[in-house]
């Protein structure tokens, strides 16, 4: 499972557009499985890809709603399958606000290996963007 992390201007949106147009390569030849960001488009890896930045605000409320048990769906899914799971999302650069979304953000991890990749970049670079 790889969580893709990075607030804003931090070239996310690239990493996003690069990982949707892969997704289908990354699926068929590498078993790579990006869910998305999107609102609730169809990827070329035949998923729906997730409206993952309101994930968040289902876990600052302390329960999974639409978006969260879509996502616990296609995770247990995804893992009796024997795939990798690619999710980035830049809103979680804000953090998750409550003890309660940590615990339910954390059961959703609890069965993966879990890698999270958080991009960066001086904001004294983000003028000129």
């Amino acid at each position: 499972f790889i969580f893709h992390v990075g607030p804003p201007k931090t070239g996310t949106s690239t990493i996003q557009y690069g990982l949707t147009k892969l997704s289908n390569e990354l699926a068929s030849k590498d078993s790579y499985i990006y869910l998305g960001k999107s609102n609730g488009g169809q990827l070329q890896n035949n998923e729906t890809a997730l409206a993952a930045h309101y994930l968040l605000f289902e876990l600052d409320a302390g329960s999974l709603k639409h978006v969260g048990t879509q996502l616990q769906s296609r995770l247990k899914w995804h893992y009796k399958k024997g795939n990798h799971v690619i999710i980035s999302v830049e809103h979680f650069s804000s953090g998750i606000h409550s003890k309660e979304g940590w615990e339910v953000f954390l059961s959703l991890l609890k069965d993966w290996n879990v890698r999270i990749v958080i991009t960066y970049r001086r904001y004294y670079e983000w003028i000129p963007s």
